[in-house]
């Protein structure tokens, strides 16, 4: 009682704001609400958030880097969640422009998104909060939670959708503790669409679960059970399929303004997850402005009778907070060929490593890979033409590239990767270097009795000296 003894004692005082001092208050007054002492809602609006510092933004960081909210963060979310709980739409619209700062400093922070979604419904600005639903969803695809709230969201303009989502919740849980307002949610809309025993079997779900926890009874739950029809009903013996079917129409809300992307159908894979049970994946690539994108979906998403590699299909998706591609639908696309949104890219073999069986590539100075012995249906040496179709996928390292294909050609390397020269050479420690810098290996030296201040012609290849971090040429082949 000490603490919102102060709190009311302080806000009779005429203080500067904004202030330390204030903020100081501030955080006291969001201790004092965390156990549930104070209304945060209430407060704010007596303390001023226009009163917030540039430090009450500031967020924290931990001895082990992690990051941690700002002040502003954690107490906008606090008062948010008090207000709804109040139903209280005066403090919800007068924290309404805050949330949208503290969206607009901090866009990762998916709890302020679904703060401003909840706040815009209870003020009944559905439409406004269809986009903040959307990405609660999005990142939250799994929670059953979210799935609830995008009905909700729904309920006055597509009942039909808002059907659908509440459908799909309950595949997200079983947990009748978490799932019951959302059963009884449903159970009131299959009573308006006379699909009678699946309705009670809703409602006796949650009846016999508040009763074995002795728990009290929802009182629309008990409503129902007063209705002419329940008495007369038998329940449905399961509603999993009900739920299964009509929970694609909720997945699509989260695509349906997203545009196809043509893709292809990559190789399966399989991985084991943390109690060893083995999870099988497929990877697809997306055409994009330069080479296809790699991107990996669960095998049981694709669901075509034809799966061959290199099929072509399209697919919705985008990309997420952290920068992976999440893909929302697929579907058939006729192609004139497979690997249709691949071009051949005419590289250049730079190096063969015989103990580890790998070839390494060069397309340009940004962009190059290695290749496995058993990828390959040719030999190469250094300085071959190969021709690969290639592809880009996200590593821990930043984009990396990598060959589908690859094949013999009889072009031409460009310029650019593989050049002739005849200069004269400097030979120290057994390596050789002529004027242009090309660097000539000790093998070709010894090889061809290079001495020092002669003249050589050959080739050498555009090459990448880890050690200096620079590109410079390398010398593949000497002319007797």
């Amino acid at each position: 009682m000490g603490a919102k003894r102060n709190i009311n004692e302080y806000l009779k005082l005429k203080v500067e704001t904004p202030s330390l001092l204030h903020s100081c208050m501030l955080q006291l007054a969001y201790k004092t609400a965390k156990e549930d002492k104070i209304n945060m809602g209430a407060f704010v609006k007596f303390w001023g958030l226009d009163n917030l510092r540039p430090e009450d933004y500031e967020q924290g960081l931990s001895d082990k880097g992690d990051t941690y909210p700002s002040t502003a963060e954690k107490v906008i979310q606090l008062a948010t969640r008090h207000a709804f709980q109040n139903n209280a739409t005066p403090e919800l619209l007068y924290l309404l422009p805050f949330i949208d700062r503290c969206i607009m400093r901090f866009p990762e922070n998916i709890w302020l998104k679904l703060n401003k979604a909840k706040a815009l419904l209870a003020t009944n600005q559905n439409q406004e909060a269809m986009s903040y639903g959307i990405q609660v969803v999005k990142n939250k695809p799994h929670d059953y939670w979210a799935w609830e709230l995008l009905g909700d969201i729904h309920q006055a303009s597509n009942t039909e959708k808002t059907f659908s989502c509440y459908c799909k919740a309950l595949l997200c849980s079983k947990d009748i503790g978490f799932v019951s307002k959302v059963k009884i949610k449903l159970a009131k809309l299959l009573e308006k669409n006379e699909l009678f025993p699946e309705a009670k079997l809703e409602i006796e779900q949650v009846i016999q679960y508040k009763t074995e926890k002795e728990h009290k009874i929802p009182q629309e739950a008990e409503r129902l059970t007063k209705t002419h029809w329940f008495a007369e009903t038998q329940s449905s013996q399961s509603n999993q399929e009900l739920y299964t079917s009509h929970a694609p129409l909720a997945e699509s809300i989260l695509y349906e303004n997203l545009p196809w992307y043509q893709a292809v159908i990559g190789n399966t894979f399989s991985t084991e997850d943390k109690q060893g049970k083995t999870k099988y994946k497929r990877k697809l690539y997306i055409k994009t402005k330069s080479f296809p994108l790699e991107v990996i979906i669960p095998e049981s998403k694709l669901t075509f009778s034809k799966n061959n590699l290199g099929t072509g299909i399209n697919i919705k998706g985008e990309f997420d907070s952290l920068r992976r591609f999440q893909v929302y639908a697929i579907d058939e696309r006729k192609a004139d060929s497979d690997w249709d949104i691949f071009t051949e890219q005419l590289c250049i073999v730079d190096h063969v490593n015989t103990k580890k069986k790998i070839i390494h590539f060069i397309f340009d100075m940004n962009i190059d890979g290695i290749i496995a012995f058993d990828d390959l249906s040719d030999r190469f040496r250094e300085g071959d033409a190969i021709l690969l179709r290639l592809a880009k996928y996200s590593s821990k390292q930043g984009t990396r590239y990598k060959a589908l294909t690859a094949s013999k050609t009889n072009q031409l390397p460009p310029e650019t990767l593989l050049t002739t020269f005849s200069d004269e050479v400097r030979v120290s420690n057994g390596m050789g270097f002529t004027e242009d810098d090309i660097f000539i290996p000790p093998p070709l030296i010894e090889a061809h009795k290079v001495k020092d201040g002669s003249t050589v012609t050959g080739k050498a290849i555009l090459n990448y000296n880890s050690k200096k971090s620079t590109w410079g040429w390398k010398a593949i082949s000497l002319n007797d």
